[in-house]
């Protein structure tokens, strides 16, 4: 097989993996205001479960992973603004909705 097809079929493979995600998680709702996001919902999702199987244990990590794999992320999901930023990334983790509350 050469270079070629493989890209082609990973390509394929990466598409597809992106429409299951997109059908998968279109009932979560995005908190976002509509007309103020840069990124799409479900391709913050895709990036960061990218990164988590590709061995990163924290949003600095995804984050680094989609500096250096970003080519290929926006061969994929056609990134018009580059890649989503550590801030950006860390913005969906549940680490930054929770909060305390002192009565």
């Amino acid at each position: 097989m050469s270079d070629d097809s493989i890209e082609s079929t990973s390509l394929e493979q990466a598409h597809a993996f992106h429409k299951s995600i997109e059908e998968h998680f279109s009932e979560v709702g995005d908190y976002r205001r509509e007309g103020s996001t840069q990124y799409k919902l479900s391709h913050i999702l895709f990036i960061t479960i990218c990164g988590i199987t590709s061995g990163c244990n924290n949003l600095k990590a995804v984050a680094e992973y989609a500096r250096t794999k970003k080519s290929w992320f926006q061969s994929i999901l056609n990134l018009n603004d580059g890649v989503p930023s550590y801030p950006t990334l860390w913005l969906f983790s549940p680490q930054s909705h929770s909060h305390s509350h002192c009565v």
